[in-house]
């Protein structure tokens, strides 16, 4: 099952912008839709996000953790974000927030247009809230 966007050891990113208090906190992952399965992980404490700035740790259990470097595009329309590693994207996304929720498409081939993940496209969907 996959659990995380990613799991890559980034170079951390050098954004210009400052924290984004709309994205920094602690999320945690309600569900994943991949390759048209859908896992729900609301009965669990865990992945749990901890976003700030361009930096992403993801737990995916007591001492298990991956750490991201992404770049937030919040003036896209809809909003985007890359993973970056070693200075290259490895993975491009969408996202939106609706409250306390953070909606995340992502794919591997190329950015999603909407928020259905594709199958073939090898895309997937995360949803977290805030906690």
């Amino acid at each position: 099952m996959v659990v995380a966007i990613a799991s890559v050891a980034a170079t951390p990113y050098r954004e210009t912008s400052a924290r984004n208090d709309k994205i920094d906190g602690v999320w945690r992952m309600m569900c994943l839709d991949y390759q048209g399965e859908k896992w729900v992980t609301s009965d669990s404490p865990f992945p749990r996000w901890h976003i700030q700035g361009a930096n992403v740790r993801i737990e995916n259990g007591p001492g298990v953790e991956e750490r991201m470097t992404v770049k937030w595009q919040t003036a896209r329309k809809p909003a985007a974000l890359d993973v970056i590693d070693s200075g290259t994207t490895t993975i491009r996304a969408i996202y939106q927030i609706n409250g306390d929720q953070l909606i995340i498409c992502a794919g591997t081939e190329s950015r999603p247009t909407d928020f259905t993940p594709r199958a073939d496209k090898n895309e997937w969907r995360v949803v977290l809230v805030r906690e």
